[in-house]
């Protein structure tokens, strides 16, 4: 089901690992939420893949600490990401690395593509 979500002001599609999020209102929520499912799966299918390309910006920014962290701890101070379809972005809004930032990075619809990290704040 399809919600305006205050927290992540978007229109959301919420499971209990991630958000699926639309700016704008959808049209045809059935598709949306198919959508949603299918990126929920490619996501979780990829998400060592996601981890482990997104791990040297993390070291860059945060230091020699996470070099050390495996897969599964940096996933977990990532924390709930919110994906966005329309434009092809992930956001860690609530990640736990600091309380300042907001990392991002792009993705293809499946993704195998990861591109594009930014650790902006």
């Amino acid at each position: 089901m399809i919600d305006y979500n205050e927290d992540t002001l978007a229109y959301t599609v919420e499971f209990d690992e991630l958000y699926v999020c639309w700016d704008d209102e959808p049209e045809d929520e059935e598709i949306c939420e198919r959508t949603a499912g299918d990126l929920r799966k490619a996501y979780l299918a990829n998400i060592n893949k996601i981890a482990e390309t997104i791990k040297p910006e993390l070291v860059e920014t945060y230091g020699d600490e996470v070099s050390g962290m495996s897969n599964d701890q940096i996933t977990k101070k990532l924390g709930k990401p919110q994906i966005y379809p329309d434009s092809g972005q992930v956001d860690y809004v609530e990640q736990e690395f600091d309380d300042v930032h907001v990392i991002s990075f792009e993705f293809d619809d499946d993704f195998s593509c990861i591109e594009n990290i930014t650790i902006d704040g």
